[in-house]
């Protein structure tokens, strides 16, 4: 990797926003400094405003966490479109097939936010979670398809899980206690299944390079660790 890197780049982002805290404090991010700032340089910022206001109505100025977001997500997009354009040239535009997972996950998660507001306020680390889940099944089902030379399946049965929450959402008799216990058994369910398909897959490994998986000194037994009939007379 180059010095300049994706995750070089997250990891300093992450520090310098744990160091600003601990310098200014936690309420540094809900002042307006940074858009005040803004505000002197540019002519006009009243339609940003107004947009903004819509988009969340109870919040009438632009904080700094929100400025951060929006610059995150301004520079997140430059960064998808770069990519795609340079993948699908190279490669052709039947790779753009291998990002359907990532779409149809933002997609989804937006759809919650409009349907589903309160999920995401009440519980943002739930849905964090979520998200985290949901796009670590996607890159490890990639990598693992890619390593082993295996046709990569672009659907994903985690996705379906979101559009049961926006059908439970726009239901006028689920209530909104429902949906959060819905919503957070979603996150156990997710975790849960990458917990038992990280086991198999690391213990197939082990089974096929002769290897444990945090010792490369103990003596390896492929015949008794992956022969349950050999491994009971043991």
């Amino acid at each position: 990797l180059p010095i300049i890197n994706g995750p070089s780049e997250g990891l300093v982002l992450g520090a310098a926003l744990s160091f600003s805290s601990a310098f200014w404090g936690v309420e540094f991010w809900h002042k307006t400094t940074g858009w005040d700032a803004l505000a002197k340089l540019m002519p006009s910022v009243s339609s940003v405003e107004y947009l903004f206001h819509i988009i969340k109505e109870d919040v009438s100025v632009i904080r700094n966490c929100d400025l951060l977001v929006m610059v995150a997500l301004l520079l997140a997009l430059r960064e998808a479109i770069e990519k795609l354009y340079s993948v699908s040239r190279r490669f052709g535009l039947r790779t753009i097939v291998n990002t359907a997972p990532l779409i149809i996950l933002c997609l989804g998660m937006c759809g919650v936010y409009f349907v589903a507001p309160f999920l995401l306020q009440r519980y943002p680390r739930t849905s964090l979670h979520v998200m985290g889940g949901m796009f670590v099944d996607m890159v490890v089902s990639l990598i693992t398809d890619e390593l082993t030379h295996m046709q990569f399946n672009w659907f994903r049965s985690f996705v379906l899980g979101l559009g049961v929450v926006l059908i439970l959402a726009l239901a006028p008799s689920c209530s909104d206690d429902f949906l959060e216990r819905v919503w957070c058994g979603y996150n156990v369910l997710i975790w849960t299944y990458l917990g038992i398909k990280a086991r198999i897959v690391i213990h197939e490994m082990c089974c096929i390079l002769h290897i444990w998986c945090f010792d490369i000194v103990t003596p390896y037994s492929a015949d008794t660790v992956c022969d349950p009939e050999k491994k009971k007379k043991h």
